[in-house]
């Protein structure tokens, strides 16, 4: 039941939608039209290509909706009720290259968000971003997870809000929303398992603090994009030396039943 209402869910979003929001939008047809010569409209016009044009500034290549439909479009393939291990590998495979675009799209969002916060952070957002450290601080003294990851999502969060800018607000919380259990699991791989790099990481988070509350955006925006960088190396080594491991210990029982 779980996995077809989950099929379900993903036909309705990834085929169902597009063919039916057409006919909603058919209704509007005979809306009238907005004037674009009052000044109200110049100002609107104004305030969202300007948004759009610090976003576009990212550099990215795909949207946070892309990276949905991607993994949508893997799950409908090969997770569903036919699946078979050829397929579901085939899933983990794809999901993994898949990971490398998230984390490339997140390094350059996190960075263009932090520098924007530097620039555009009110008081009350350097007070409420001191109150999400300390918060993150004290979570990673424990052993509660879920607190960590729940804490670690709020300070990225309440650093975007900095940004005052609803587009990239926008993007940031879908993004995060969708790494949650990513973000789980990195927390579980980083905080639990080695307190040196537990230590590295909530340095990193305060440089990013102590940067955009000093107002210096360049910082903020290096902060930012090396930390996404550090977690990607670092798991990346930790993931390649468990494949290492596992295949020598394959060898190891092979040897064994042969010997």
């Amino acid at each position: 039941l779980g996995a077809s209402a989950l099929m379900q869910g993903l036909a309705d979003g990834y085929f169902v939608l597009p063919y039916t929001i057409g006919d909603y939008l058919s209704h509007k047809i005979q809306a009238p039209k907005v004037a674009t010569s009052t000044p109200a409209f110049e100002q609107a016009e104004r305030a969202v290509r300007e948004k759009i044009d610090k976003l576009l500034a990212i550099g990215g290549k795909q949207s946070v909706d892309d990276l949905h439909k991607k993994l949508g479009h893997i799950m409908w393939e090969n997770v569903g009720m036919a699946r078979s291990k050829e397929s579901l590998q085939r899933a983990i495979d794809q999901i993994k290259a898949l990971r490398e675009d998230v984390l490339e799209f997140r390094r350059m969002m996190e960075g263009q968000v932090a520098a924007l916060a530097a620039v555009r952070a009110t008081e009350a957002d350097r007070a409420r971003l001191v109150r999400l450290y300390d918060e993150l601080e004290a979570a990673c003294q424990g052993d509660d997870l879920a607190r960590q990851s729940r804490a670690d999502v709020a300070f990225h969060l309440g650093i975007a809000d900095a940004a005052h800018n609803a587009m990239l607000a926008h993007l940031m919380a879908g993004l995060l929303d969708m790494l949650a259990s990513n973000i789980h699991e990195n927390v579980a791989n980083l905080f639990h398992h080695a307190q040196p790099v537990a230590g590295q990481l909530l340095a990193q988070h305060r440089a990013i603090q102590e940067a955009v509350l000093a107002g210096r955006p360049d910082e903020a925006r290096q902060a930012a994009e090396g930390h996404i960088h550090f977690i990607h190396s670092t798991l990346t080594s930790w993931r390649d030396e468990a494949r290492r491991i596992e295949r020598a210990s394959r060898r190891l029982a092979v040897d064994d039943m042969t010997g």
